[in-house]
This record gives C-alpha cells, structure tokens and sequence, in this order.
C-alpha cells in the first residue's frame, strides 16, 4: 500500500474490508471465560495471586489461549525458581516446563495484547514457546541451546512467562447452548445473537492449573509451591465480523480490530481453527 497513489491506498482498503467482513460471515468465534480456583483478586483486569513471597499478575487474552504472567519477587533477597519441579496441567495431564535436551525449535511470537497494562504497558510481542497460534508470525532461530532450569530472581525484580496453549480441541457442536441478544458494545441501538453454555467447577471441559518450586536457597535446602488453578466457567460463540469489531488503522500494527469483548481473564477461538 505505501507505494500506491492515495486514491488507489483508499481503494485498496476498501476492498480488503470487504474481503474480511465476507470472509468473516460464515466463520464464529467463541470466547471462553474463566474463574479462578485458587484466592485471587483482581488488578486492572488482571487476576492476581500474592502471598509473602511473589505477586503473580494472569493473562489469557490470545487465540486459543495463552497462560501469560509476571512474576515479581517482593522479598529483599534473591528467590530461585526449579523449572524442572515446575508443571502446567491442563484436564489432568502434565505439561513440562523444562526438559534436559537442547532447545532447535522456531521460537513464535503473538501479535496481541495479552499482557500489556501491568508491567508490559504496549507489549504486543509475546513468545509462544510450546506451540503457534493463529494469527501469529514466526522468527526462525536454528541457534540450538539449552532451557534454563533454575531461574534467578533478583530482590524486587520481575520475569515473565508465557508458554502454554489453553485450549483443548472440544467437538465443534456442544450440548447446552442457549440462544440469546446482548448489547452491542459499540452500537447501543443494536443487539448481537451469541450462544452460550455455563459450567461449574465440576462440568468443565477445561481445567488448568500453574504449579512450580521455588526457594530462598540457592541449593534448595527448602522448597516451597504454588500452585495456581483456573477453569472455564462460560463459553460465547457469536459472528466473527461481531466478535472482531470495527478494523482500525495504526502506524505500530497496521490493520487490526478493536475488540469490543477483550477481557484479560477470557481467551477465545476462532472457528474453523486454524
């Protein structure tokens, strides 16, 4: 496009918004929104963990989910993380965060916002180290080297992690959706027809939990745990062209969308899945 005349830039878009909005009809989203198991409050939309030792900031907001967080070491020492004693288990099957073998996979990243109002104020680059997600552009690093397995955490100092895909792949058609209107959230006047279904702790089709192994040595003559659960408590499925919002236009992202449902505790899919 920077290289057409302005006229012909104009024309363009348009027609790229056509496209989007027809190839958008026939395709749906659904948003799945969590609740915590384990006590947390909330931050600036954020679910918050915190005990003596860390404050742990969850985000989820990406396709298909992405368990992002931070991390902060509020003691005056250091604190040292075992990521070898440390898992993500998701309907009760253990995912590992570090395994003794070098590391030759694509390293990806996802355009969006996961995380980006509590520490990472603007960051739209977040690694996906596990697997890649739709909507996502890959940088290709053949540089094998080894994971880090024990994390050194400077007094008052801060990580970040973002490593698991959420989503498990559930049939498409699932037993009691209820058809209903909500407000449209950027047009007052007009109503969206969703489908949703609610669960409890016990129904879930998806439950996930953040366990690792911490300690204040550095030989781990004590260790300590957190463990951080979470399950689907509500799944929307609505119209893609409605889940996405109006496109907008930006110098830093180009085309992208406004939208209108982001919640920083929910992660969505866009179906067909890709």
């Amino acid at each position: 496009l920077k290289n057409q005349p302005p006229i012909m830039q104009k024309l363009l878009l348009l027609v790229l918004v056509a496209f989007l909005i027809t190839s958008c009809t026939n395709k749906f989203a659904r948003i799945y929104e969590t609740k915590t198991i384990t006590d947390m409050t909330m931050d600036n939309g954020y679910y918050h963990f915190q005990n003596d030792t860390f404050s742990i900031h969850y985000s989820f907001w990406a396709n298909k989910g992405v368990l992002s967080y931070t991390i902060y070491n509020k003691l005056n020492i250091p604190v040292y993380l075992d990521w070898k004693k440390s898992s993500f288990v998701k309907n009760n099957e253990k995912f590992d965060y570090w395994m003794d073998e070098l590391n030759t996979n694509t390293l990806s990243y996802y355009r969006g916002n996961a995380l980006s109002g509590v520490y990472y104020t603007g960051l739209d680059l977040i690694p996906i180290l596990t697997a890649s997600s739709g909507r996502s552009s890959s940088v290709s690093k053949t540089k094998a080297t080894k994971p880090e397995r024990i994390t050194f955490l400077a007094p008052k100092s801060q990580i970040f992690k973002a490593q698991f895909i959420i989503y498990n792949n559930e049939p498409k058609e699932m037993n009691g959706f209820i058809t209903s209107s909500i407000d449209n959230p950027l047009n007052a006047k007009k109503k969206i027809d969703i489908k949703s279904v609610k669960f409890n702790l016990n129904n879930s089709p998806i439950f996930f939990s953040n366990f690792f192994t911490y300690s204040t040595s550095e030989k781990f003559e004590t260790e300590a745990y957190i463990d951080n659960g979470f399950y689907v408590s509500r799944i929307v499925e609505m119209k893609q062209g409605q889940f996405f919002g109006k496109g907008v236009t930006n110098p830093s992202e180009g085309y992208t969308y406004q939208f209108p449902f982001k919640n920083y505790m929910y992660y969505y899919v866009l179906y067909p899945v890709r």
